[in-house]
């Protein structure tokens, strides 16, 4: 992703650099600990499903939001 002033990548998923613009180096943003030890993300998504099932509140979208994501991808790349 860039924008004026930043230009950040994902390669491979698992890992992020960050390259202000003007500069020639990109800087490793160092994944958290927990992601780590487990597939990335998966324990935090773990933490919001607990929450879910103890009645809390939750960043987890809405299963309608989540399938209008999935439609939006599948229009972009042509799957329809």
């Amino acid at each position: 992703m860039t924008n004026a002033g930043v230009r950040v990548e994902m390669r491979p998923l698992e890992f992020l650099s960050v390259q202000c613009r003007g500069e020639r180096k990109s800087l490793p943003i160092s994944p958290d600990e927990i992601d780590s030890q487990f597939k990335p993300g998966l324990h935090y998504q773990a933490e919001q499903l607990i929450g879910v099932l103890n009645g809390q509140a939750t960043d987890l979208v809405s299963l309608e939001e989540s399938v209008r994501s999935m439609r939006l991808c599948s229009t972009i790349y042509g799957l329809n």
